[in-house]
């Protein structure tokens, strides 16, 4: 996670992927069911976080690009329609990369390789803060 000990603790980049997803995984988040077709390098997390919102969590690791197709079902296909997308990946540590639209239910998305990409619906519920040791 950390680099060191040199003058300082320089964050590797693996710490920029963890911070992306622990505030989806804060106590009292629940594991949601998933099913998943082909793309044996790419790993998924469906919670729904302490606040009641659900959030999806995407890990490529593949080499190449993933060309990707999510279907919501159940109680959120028609209630989030517009969610907030944040990848780690080459040139990007955590970044708001801006939305996907789902329609009747479905998204396209192309995920570069050897990333984490998040979506959390705009509007829901705020993320509970981190936990502190203080």
């Amino acid at each position: 996670m950390l680099r060191g000990p040199d003058r300082d603790f320089a964050r590797r980049p693996r710490y920029y992927g963890l911070l992306q997803l622990l505030p989806y995984l804060q106590p009292g988040a629940r594991v949601l069911g998933d099913e998943q077709t082909g793309g044996n390098d790419l790993h998924t997390l469906e919670v729904r976080t302490p606040s009641g919102g659900p959030a999806i969590m995407l890990v490529s690791q593949d080499w190449g690009l993933l060309d990707l197709t999510i279907t919501l079902s159940g109680q959120d296909a028609a209630r989030y329609t517009d969610w907030s997308l944040t990848r780690f990946a080459r040139g990007h540590l955590d970044d708001p990369l801006g939305r996907v639209q789902f329609q009747d239910g479905a998204a396209h998305l192309i995920l570069p390789p050897r990333s984490i990409t998040t979506l959390f619906p705009m509007g829901a519920a705020p993320l509970p803060e981190p936990a502190s040791d203080a």
